[in-house]
């Protein structure tokens, strides 16, 4: 089956159509496929690394080089989806993924007006970001380890905390015997609690505040000296450095 979402297509509700079977001596075992491709609205040309969201099932994947996603089989039921890429409108579907076929979605994606520049002009403001943010981790004169796109949504991990806990050089610990302590690092021998910076600010909390932010709703994680300071950086933030790429705060090594 194929669908093709409207420019504009918030929660809009689709009726699913008999299409190709999964194979053709398979009968329906309550099992769908789900793949896509996104497109540029304007010029229908594929869009690479857009992010595509089951909503409530803290699952995502980016699109390849040819704007394509598959999300494999999924059990047959009501599916809600957003899609969203630097420099685009946001676009969101709702609708019955039927069991027994693959059903293929084309979604095309209206540009914002921060692309009144052209499109290469956003990528290479986003290129230079990603650039001031590689050049200053390799210059810092300690250990860093980055989580990046690819790696935030492929993590089987509820939140970045748990993701830190199972996947990253760190030892957490709670900061105290009580539960209402924090959270800690063990470093050296001893328990720190490391500073944490969300988009270059600062976060009162640390840690604990890792615990509410989801991996694939971040577009990169650091950390540096093994616990000494931990960054995110949203999806929200790399938006606005589309527009403008900004200075970036050094890492205090001491």
């Amino acid at each position: 089956m194929r669908l093709r979402l409207p420019p504009v297509a918030v929660a809009l509700a689709l009726v699913a159509h008999p299409g190709h079977t999964l194979a053709q001596e398979r009968d329906d075992d309550g099992t769908g496929g789900l793949t896509g491709t996104v497109i540029d609205a304007l010029s229908e040309q594929p869009i690479a690394d857009a992010l595509v969201l089951l909503e409530g099932e803290r699952r995502a994947v980016l699109t390849d080089s040819e704007g394509r996603f598959d999300f494999g089989l999924l059990e047959s039921r009501e599916v809600a989806l957003t899609v969203r890429r630097y420099g685009y409108q946001a676009q969101g579907a709702d609708f019955f993924l039927p069991g027994g076929e693959v059903t293929h979605l084309e979604v095309p994606l209206p540009p914002k007006a921060v692309l009144l520049d052209g499109l290469t002009v956003v990528t290479e403001r986003l290129e230079t970001m990603d650039q001031r943010i590689t050049s200053r981790r390799r210059a810092t004169p300690i250990s860093a380890q980055a989580f990046e796109q690819q790696r935030l949504v492929r993590t089987p991990a509820r939140d970045v905390l748990e993701m830190l806990n199972l996947e990253s050089t760190l030892s957490i610990q709670r900061c105290g015997r009580s539960r209402f302590g924090g959270v800690c690092v063990l470093r050296r021998g001893r328990l720190v609690q490391p500073r944490v910076y969300v988009d270059e600010m600062p976060v009162i909390g640390g840690l604990t505040q890792l615990a509410t932010y989801r991996p694939y709703e971040l577009y990169l994680v650091e950390v540096f000296g093994r616990g000494l300071e931990v960054r995110l950086y949203t999806h929200q933030f790399m938006e606005r450095m589309a527009r403008g790429p900004v200075a970036l705060m050094p890492v205090r090594i001491w």
